[in-house]
């Protein structure tokens, strides 16, 4: 069986597989990256213009911003690099050769999304512990710094999970080689989930103290929207944790990743 020539999953009925010309998610991959990376970008620009000659001072959660900005551009390139190998067709139009190239490159991409992530996380919070939490130790503290400690763990634990989900690695790309793996798919249903809870309980952590602080209702309610951008995060991860059900219930693999790849 030569694997230049056998597709990657049996095509369903009424369907045949194309390796020339099929239908492919590429366009719109390109088009979300490039509006994702222009928007980060600029932001990111942005602050490190704003701390470099305005302020002329940095914190930990500019570095890490600066650092998750570097995973954007890393992961997003390697989105659209493996479009060569056939990611973002249906995968009854790969062949078996072209998956196993897929599969290597996912991998990495999944191993560069848990430091990514864990950096853009961990910006917020210390963001919020700086703005919030500076004078004294009360209880928006100890639950910032307990969240800050928690994603540090998780994340960790989840850029592991990617590293070793097939031992020996070359399991990951390749299931004739005889090993053991976890399945990817339910760790990143779980990543999903928790994800999500992180983006809600940082959109939320800051009410508390703007609650409490001595303004008008409307101001609060101003104070509160600056913040209010992560609800689309909340959003987001909202999809994509749809997109991970998908996965574990649907066998088109490089289809739906893709959709939930340009949502993560």
């Amino acid at each position: 069986m030569d694997p230049n020539d056998t597709p990657a999953l049996p095509a369903p009925e009424g369907l045949l597989s194309n390796f020339v010309d099929p239908p492919t998610l590429m366009p719109t991959v390109i088009v979300t990256c490039t509006v994702v990376l222009a928007s980060v970008t600029a932001f990111v620009y942005a602050r490190l213009f704003t701390k470099s000659y305005i302020v002329r001072e940095h914190h930990i959660e500019d570095y890490l911003s600066y650092f998750a900005w570097t995973g954007i551009v890393t992961y997003t390139g390697i989105l659209i690099y493996i479009e060569k190998y056939g990611f973002a067709r249906h995968q009854w139009d790969l062949s078996m050769a072209m998956f196993e190239h897929i599969m290597y490159y996912i991998n990495v991409i999944d191993c560069i999304y848990g430091p990514t992530t864990m950096a853009a996380k961990l910006s917020v919070l210390f963001q919020i512990k700086r703005i919030f939490a500076v004078a004294k130790k009360d209880v928006v503290y100890w639950v910032v710094t307990f969240s800050i400690l928690l994603n540090l763990i998780f994340y960790t634990g989840l850029f592991l999970s990617y590293v070793f989900q097939c031992w020996p690695r070359q399991k990951i790309w390749n299931p004739t080689v005889p090993g053991k793996c976890v399945s990817p798919s339910k760790s990143n249903l779980a990543s999903g989930i928790l994800n999500l809870i992180s983006d809600v309980e940082a959109l939320l952590l800051p009410t508390w103290p703007i609650w409490h602080l001595k303004l008008s209702f409307k101001r609060k309610l101003v104070a509160y929207a600056v913040f209010g951008f992560g609800s689309i995060a909340c959003a987001i991860g909202v999809a994509g944790i749809y997109f991970r059900v998908l996965l574990l219930e649907r066998p088109d693999f490089t289809w739906i990743c893709t959709k939930a790849a340009m949502l993560v």
